[in-house]
């Protein structure tokens, strides 16, 4: 089944209480997105996004001043 909120919020109004299962793609999908959400906040040190840009654009200013 999705996984959706909405889509489960739809088959519980119409079913009753089913046992809701899901399938084997749904079930990665989201734990890949998990651990890819965990990877980039660890890789960007936990920063805000516009934390980011400011950051990005300091180097890049920085880096033009050299040159």
């Amino acid at each position: 089944m999705e996984m959706s909120p909405s889509f489960k919020a739809a088959v519980q109004e119409a079913l009753g209480k089913p046992v809701i299962v899901a399938d084997h793609f749904h079930f990665v999908r989201y734990i890949y997105w998990a651990l890819d959400g965990v990877r980039k906040r660890i890789q960007l040190g936990g920063m805000s996004m516009t934390e980011r840009n400011e950051r990005k654009c300091v180097i890049y200013s920085i880096k033009r001043l050299k040159n």
